[in-house]
């Protein structure tokens, strides 16, 4: 089952990060899956090109990044 993790404070979410130089890519691809999950619901899948030529892969389901961005806007007074 995919899992996203809500972090509301950016600047301190990843503390197992701190002295390490993880490769950072703003060159980010994403799509729909339109039946992506097992149960036959929409995915939404996102593809990082990293820097040093590598490719990285993460899905969660549509639902989730919806209620994602619900929650970010929300934060920052965004109307949707």
């Amino acid at each position: 089952m995919p899992a996203l993790k809500i972090h509301l404070n950016g600047d301190a979410c990843w503390p197992d990060l701190a002295g390490k130089n993880p490769p950072v890519s703003q060159d980010l691809e994403i799509t729909s899956l339109a039946r992506g999950t097992v149960s036959g619901a929409p995915s939404v899948m996102i593809r990082v090109n990293l820097p040093n030529g590598g490719v990285v892969l993460a899905e969660t389901t549509f639902k989730l990044l919806v209620g994602a961005v619900r929650v970010f806007a929300a934060k920052h007074g965004i109307s949707q």
